[in-house]
Protein backbone atom coordinates (compact mmCIF):
# COMPACT_ATOMS: atom_id res chain seq x y z
CA UNK A 1 0.00 0.00 0.00
CA UNK A 2 1.43 3.23 -0.81
CA UNK A 3 1.63 6.70 1.14
CA UNK A 4 -1.17 7.68 -1.00
CA UNK A 5 -3.30 4.96 0.04
CA UNK A 6 -2.48 4.78 3.32
CA UNK A 7 -3.49 8.69 3.94
CA UNK A 8 -6.84 8.61 2.41
CA UNK A 9 -7.38 5.54 4.76
CA UNK A 10 -6.51 7.54 7.81
CA UNK A 11 -8.74 10.18 6.80
CA UNK A 12 -11.38 8.00 6.14
CA UNK A 13 -10.89 5.77 9.20
CA UNK A 14 -11.07 9.35 11.24
CA UNK A 15 -14.65 10.36 9.21
CA UNK A 16 -15.94 6.91 9.85
CA UNK A 17 -15.40 6.28 13.56
CA UNK A 18 -17.11 9.85 13.90
CA UNK A 19 -19.97 8.80 11.99
CA UNK A 20 -19.93 5.24 13.74
CA UNK A 21 -20.13 7.24 17.13
CA UNK A 22 -23.03 9.27 16.53
CA UNK A 23 -25.18 6.25 15.94
CA UNK A 24 -24.89 5.06 19.26
CA UNK A 25 -26.95 7.93 20.54
CA UNK A 26 -29.30 5.98 22.39
CA UNK A 27 -32.82 4.84 21.21
CA UNK A 28 -35.27 3.88 23.61
CA UNK A 29 -35.48 0.56 24.74
CA UNK A 30 -33.10 -0.54 21.91
CA UNK A 31 -30.41 1.60 22.77
CA UNK A 32 -28.01 -0.98 23.75
CA UNK A 33 -28.33 -2.58 20.36
CA UNK A 34 -24.71 -3.27 18.36
CA UNK A 35 -23.96 -5.42 16.06
CA UNK A 36 -21.11 -7.62 16.04
CA UNK A 37 -18.36 -8.47 13.20
CA UNK A 38 -19.74 -9.99 10.00
CA UNK A 39 -17.90 -13.25 10.97
CA UNK A 40 -20.52 -13.18 14.17
CA UNK A 41 -23.48 -14.33 11.58
CA UNK A 42 -24.60 -17.91 10.44
CA UNK A 43 -25.50 -16.06 7.13
CA UNK A 44 -22.85 -14.54 4.89
CA UNK A 45 -20.36 -14.89 2.20
CA UNK A 46 -16.76 -13.43 1.81
CA UNK A 47 -14.95 -12.41 -1.23
CA UNK A 48 -11.51 -10.19 -1.57
CA UNK A 49 -11.31 -10.20 2.01
CA UNK A 50 -14.70 -8.57 2.19
CA UNK A 51 -17.35 -10.39 4.72
CA UNK A 52 -21.21 -9.71 4.28
CA UNK A 53 -23.54 -11.56 6.60
CA UNK A 54 -27.46 -11.21 6.88
CA UNK A 55 -30.17 -11.74 9.76
CA UNK A 56 -33.80 -11.34 9.07
CA UNK A 57 -35.84 -9.62 11.74
CA UNK A 58 -39.37 -11.95 10.65
CA UNK A 59 -40.68 -11.63 14.13
CA UNK A 60 -42.53 -9.11 16.71
CA UNK A 61 -39.63 -10.69 19.28
CA UNK A 62 -36.70 -10.37 17.02
CA UNK A 63 -37.86 -6.80 16.09
CA UNK A 64 -39.07 -5.77 19.23
CA UNK A 65 -35.18 -6.03 20.66
CA UNK A 66 -34.50 -3.42 17.90
CA UNK A 67 -37.24 -1.06 16.77
CA UNK A 68 -38.56 -0.78 20.28
CA UNK A 69 -42.43 0.22 19.82
CA UNK A 70 -42.38 0.10 16.15
CA UNK A 71 -43.50 -3.41 14.60
CA UNK A 72 -43.27 -3.08 10.84
CA UNK A 73 -43.56 -6.77 10.41
CA UNK A 74 -47.06 -5.56 11.43
CA UNK A 75 -47.10 -3.70 8.26
CA UNK A 76 -45.88 -6.39 6.17
CA UNK A 77 -42.10 -4.85 6.02
CA UNK A 78 -39.46 -6.98 6.85
CA UNK A 79 -35.83 -5.74 8.25
CA UNK A 80 -33.12 -7.37 7.62
CA UNK A 81 -29.87 -6.29 9.49
CA UNK A 82 -26.62 -6.27 6.92
CA UNK A 83 -23.33 -6.45 8.35
CA UNK A 84 -20.26 -5.95 6.51
CA UNK A 85 -16.83 -6.38 7.72
CA UNK A 86 -13.73 -5.19 5.48
CA UNK A 87 -10.61 -7.60 6.12
CA UNK A 88 -8.80 -6.34 2.37
CA UNK A 89 -6.27 -3.93 2.07
CA UNK A 90 -8.02 -0.70 0.51
CA UNK A 91 -11.29 1.11 1.58
CA UNK A 92 -14.69 0.07 0.44
CA UNK A 93 -17.07 2.44 -1.31
CA UNK A 94 -20.91 2.02 -0.49
CA UNK A 95 -22.72 4.94 -1.41
CA UNK A 96 -24.11 2.95 -4.32
CA UNK A 97 -24.65 -0.33 -2.59
CA UNK A 98 -28.18 -1.65 -2.84
CA UNK A 99 -30.04 -4.73 -1.62
CA UNK A 100 -33.29 -6.98 -3.28
CA UNK A 101 -34.94 -9.33 -1.18
CA UNK A 102 -35.86 -12.37 -3.54
CA UNK A 103 -38.23 -15.02 -2.18
CA UNK A 104 -38.50 -18.85 -3.29
CA UNK A 105 -39.00 -19.37 -6.96
CA UNK A 106 -38.30 -15.89 -8.08
CA UNK A 107 -35.77 -14.39 -9.96
CA UNK A 108 -36.72 -10.37 -9.87
CA UNK A 109 -37.23 -10.17 -6.20
CA UNK A 110 -37.93 -6.83 -4.56
CA UNK A 111 -36.03 -3.58 -3.95
CA UNK A 112 -35.37 -2.53 -0.20
CA UNK A 113 -37.61 0.35 1.00
CA UNK A 114 -35.88 3.47 2.43
CA UNK A 115 -36.86 5.00 5.59
CA UNK A 116 -38.20 7.90 3.74
CA UNK A 117 -40.28 5.93 1.69
CA UNK A 118 -41.43 3.86 5.13
CA UNK A 119 -42.59 7.26 6.48
CA UNK A 120 -45.06 7.57 3.95
CA UNK A 121 -46.12 4.29 3.50
CA UNK A 122 -49.73 3.16 3.87
CA UNK A 123 -50.38 -0.67 4.09
CA UNK A 124 -53.94 -0.08 3.60
CA UNK A 125 -53.30 1.46 0.22
CA UNK A 126 -55.20 4.12 0.58
CA UNK A 127 -54.77 6.98 -1.92
CA UNK A 128 -53.03 10.25 -0.44
CA UNK A 129 -55.72 13.56 0.04
CA UNK A 130 -56.28 16.46 -1.81
CA UNK A 131 -56.49 19.48 -0.62
CA UNK A 132 -57.75 22.86 -2.41
CA UNK A 133 -55.48 25.63 -1.55
CA UNK A 134 -57.52 28.90 -0.57
CA UNK A 135 -57.32 31.59 -3.61
CA UNK A 136 -55.06 29.76 -6.08
CA UNK A 137 -57.38 27.35 -7.87
CA UNK A 138 -55.03 23.86 -7.74
CA UNK A 139 -54.58 21.05 -5.19
CA UNK A 140 -51.83 20.06 -3.20
CA UNK A 141 -51.42 16.70 -2.33
CA UNK A 142 -51.44 15.98 1.38
CA UNK A 143 -50.15 13.40 2.83
CA UNK A 144 -50.56 11.88 6.30
CA UNK A 145 -47.65 10.25 7.63
CA UNK A 146 -47.74 6.44 8.04
CA UNK A 147 -47.05 3.91 11.36
CA UNK A 148 -43.69 3.23 10.23
CA UNK A 149 -42.30 7.17 10.99
CA UNK A 150 -40.39 6.73 13.95
CA UNK A 151 -37.27 7.72 14.21
CA UNK A 152 -35.77 4.32 15.18
CA UNK A 153 -36.35 3.65 11.50
CA UNK A 154 -34.24 6.09 9.82
CA UNK A 155 -31.55 5.71 12.81
CA UNK A 156 -31.13 1.93 12.20
CA UNK A 157 -31.11 2.31 8.71
CA UNK A 158 -27.85 1.02 6.70
CA UNK A 159 -25.97 4.48 5.93
CA UNK A 160 -22.42 4.24 6.12
CA UNK A 161 -21.08 5.82 2.24
CA UNK A 162 -17.13 4.22 2.96
CA UNK A 163 -15.48 1.57 4.64
CA UNK A 164 -11.90 1.49 5.83
CA UNK A 165 -9.44 -1.31 6.11
CA UNK A 166 -10.24 -3.22 9.68
CA UNK A 167 -13.76 -1.50 10.04
CA UNK A 168 -17.15 -3.01 10.51
CA UNK A 169 -20.48 -1.36 8.95
CA UNK A 170 -24.26 -2.26 9.59
CA UNK A 171 -27.73 -1.43 9.50
CA UNK A 172 -30.88 -1.83 7.93
CA UNK A 173 -32.63 -2.77 4.71
CA UNK A 174 -36.31 -2.98 4.63
CA UNK A 175 -38.15 -4.96 1.96
CA UNK A 176 -42.28 -5.18 1.28
CA UNK A 177 -42.96 -8.65 1.79
CA UNK A 178 -46.36 -9.11 2.73
CA UNK A 179 -47.99 -10.23 5.71
CA UNK A 180 -48.73 -14.26 7.08
CA UNK A 181 -46.93 -15.87 4.36
CA UNK A 182 -42.88 -17.38 5.15
CA UNK A 183 -40.64 -14.73 4.07
CA UNK A 184 -37.45 -16.91 4.69
CA UNK A 185 -37.90 -20.15 3.58
CA UNK A 186 -36.01 -20.66 0.30
CA UNK A 187 -35.22 -16.71 0.07
CA UNK A 188 -32.20 -15.24 -0.54
CA UNK A 189 -30.79 -11.87 0.07
CA UNK A 190 -28.91 -9.78 -3.14
CA UNK A 191 -26.42 -6.77 -2.67
CA UNK A 192 -24.37 -5.33 -5.21
CA UNK A 193 -22.56 -2.02 -5.90
CA UNK A 194 -19.59 -1.96 -3.72
CA UNK A 195 -16.52 -0.91 -4.83
CA UNK A 196 -12.97 -1.32 -4.00
CA UNK A 197 -11.59 2.40 -3.91
CA UNK A 198 -7.91 1.06 -4.43
CA UNK A 199 -8.69 -0.35 -8.01
CA UNK A 200 -11.91 1.66 -8.77
CA UNK A 201 -13.63 -2.03 -9.72
CA UNK A 202 -16.85 -3.27 -7.89
CA UNK A 203 -16.49 -6.63 -6.33
CA UNK A 204 -19.00 -9.40 -7.39
CA UNK A 205 -22.50 -9.42 -5.83
CA UNK A 206 -23.55 -11.41 -2.68
CA UNK A 207 -26.26 -13.63 -2.45
CA UNK A 208 -26.64 -15.15 0.81
CA UNK A 209 -29.69 -17.16 1.76
CA UNK A 210 -32.12 -15.87 3.91
CA UNK A 211 -33.45 -19.91 5.58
Amino acid sequence: MNLQIMATCKIIRSLFMAVFVMSLVPLGAAENFRAGTADAYEAKQSQAGVTLAVKPYHTELLEKEIFSKSKPNKFGIMPVLVVITNLGDAPIKLVEMHARYVPARSTEGVNAMTAEDLFFYNPKGHAPKKQKLPGLGNTITKVKKGPLSRPEIAEREFSAPVLPPGETASGFFYFNVGVGGDPLTGASLYVAGITNMSTGQPLFYFEVPLD
